[in-house]
């Protein structure tokens, strides 16, 4: 049985003016994105406040800030690091509300870690990302931001650079956070909090 193909009548076809508002709508859903999303997150600029609220602004001039100093960075002769594999580590870190702390290995291109993180029961906002060795302050790769009480998987390092997490309580509770690894890398443990001016 040949299947037929349903040709819609001229009734049924939206008028130029319902496509003229659909296409009005969707260039003002866009602006709006563009705006309130994109402008904060990839620019650090803010012209509505929202990027603030959803702390996207603060990445965007991280970013900038990244792509302007690495233009100007020559690259730095550094010692070889002594990577070693099969490895284990643990670290855990304190949140007291509103604090954020680091926990990093130092990879070499291709080095592989599997890891495993939790909180006391807790979400936490947190992002998986990297600094290449030797780039400019502030220049790093972002691969993850999510908010979670947990995550495990394995990581393979895309260059060779300290690769970790950024956890930031928002609770108002103290929060625990615990991570084992195993795999490849130099060294491996929580990044010294800075003092607070």
């Amino acid at each position: 049985m040949e299947e037929q193909i349903h040709a819609p009548r001229i009734g049924e076809l939206p008028d130029r003016k319902a496509l003229n508002r659909a296409t009005l709508i969707a260039a003002g859903v866009a602006a709006l994105i563009l705006v309130t999303a994109v402008l904060p997150a990839e620019y650090g600029i803010d012209p509505t406040g929202v990027g603030r609220i959803l702390d996207l602004t603060e990445m965007g001039k991280m970013k900038r800030a990244a792509a302007e100093s690495s233009a100007t960075a020559e690259p730095a002769s550094l010692p070889p690091l002594d990577y070693k594999t099969a490895q284990t580590g643990q670290a855990e870190v304190f949140l007291a509300p509103g604090e954020g702390r680091e926990v990093k290995a130092a990879m070499k291109t291709g080095g592989v870690m599997q890891y495993e993180w939790s909180t006391n029961n807790l979400p936490v906002h947190y992002e998986l990302h990297g600094e290449p060795r030797g780039a400019a302050k502030g220049v790093y790769n972002s691969y993850k931001i999510a908010v979670s009480k947990g995550e495990k998987g394995t990581f393979k390092a895309p260059f060779e650079g300290t690769q970790g997490w950024y956890w930031r309580n928002d609770t108002p509770f103290p929060v625990k956070v615990t991570v084992q690894v195993s795999g490849d890398w130099a060294h491996f443990g929580v990044v010294p909090s800075k003092p607070r001016r």
